[in-house]
């Protein structure tokens, strides 16, 4: 279990329902887990508060970091992250096969994950002036309203329409209808509580760049939203009204295999430049 206030990976007896060991993470902030199928090795990944990132390989046994890879790009932390196992093919006696040394060393000193990798991301700022619902409760005192809470964006599949742009083949765009469910809470005045609910509709065009490789992998649009009010909810007649800001992500992805290396507590660049120092010297 990531514990992000602590900085550090906590790992839980269920049956006790304690913890049992904690692991420290090279970087503050954990973003992603992943256990390998054999469940031996679990991958973290973590960036600190300047924005770069880190892998850490972890042994489930000894709960010991075994290596750390440094991601050269602030900011650069995958949407995901998968683990591939690759499997050797039984070798056939009678075939002569010309092996690469340089493919048996990255074999033996790294590990290919499945990560989910952006290829590009839309982002557009919608205003909605004037949100409005009717109220369910019937009194016509005094309303405190408590919280009102959005969730994230929905698409309406049926509305989803890509299309590629003329003059530029690599950009496509995404035309969609979304709504953005939210809840009300509040009370009367004789203290009884209520929940209503609604939903803020809208339409998006997202231009995407969407490389010609990426089309014969598949690409998957994923779309996050985060809304918040502008203004102060009024009640009129029953009506609540407000304003809401809403940005709206659209994000088109791909899966990709990528390569780690097993370097301990050592950034990949610096390490390549450590040995061409030393060839310079011989």
């Amino acid at each position: 279990m990531a514990n992000d206030g602590l900085h550090r990976i906590e790992v839980i007896d269920i049956l006790k329902r304690k913890c049992i060991a904690n692991i420290t993470t090279t970087m503050q902030k954990v973003k992603r887990l992943r256990l390998s199928p054999d469940k031996k090795i679990l991958l973290v990944i973590g960036q600190n508060i300047e924005g770069k990132g880190a892998i850490n390989r972890i042994d489930v046994s000894g709960n010991v970091i075994l290596d750390t890879f440094d991601l050269e790009k602030k900011n650069g932390i995958p949407y995901d992250i998968g683990v591939a196992i690759q499997r050797r093919l039984p070798k056939k006696e009678e075939a002569l096969s010309v092996i690469d040394s340089e493919d048996n060393l990255k074999k033996e000193n790294g590990t290919t994950i499945l990560a989910k990798k952006v290829l590009s991301t839309y982002q557009e700022k919608i205003i909605f002036q004037e949100v409005s619902i009717k109220l369910t409760s019937e009194e016509q005192g005094i309303i405190n309203i408590e919280e009102i809470r959005f969730k994230k964006c929905e698409i309406i599949n049926e509305t989803r329409n890509r299309e590629i742009i003329d003059n530029r083949k690599e950009y496509s765009m995404l035309k969609y209808n979304f709504y953005i469910p939210y809840y009300i809470w509040y009370k009367d005045e004789h203290g009884r509580k209520y929940v209503d609910e609604g939903k803020i509709e809208g339409i998006q065009n997202a231009t995407l760049y969407i490389p010609a490789y990426a089309e014969q992998q598949g690409v998957e649009f994923v779309v996050n939203s985060f809304t918040k009010l502008t203004s102060n909810p009024e009640i009129i007649d029953n009506d609540l009204k407000f304003s809401v800001s809403v940005l709206i992500s659209t994000r088109a992805i791909v899966d990709e295999l990528v390569f780690i290396p097993f370097f301990k507590n050592c950034d990949v660049q610096a390490c390549e430049n450590r040995e061409l120092s030393k060839d310079s010297v011989l």
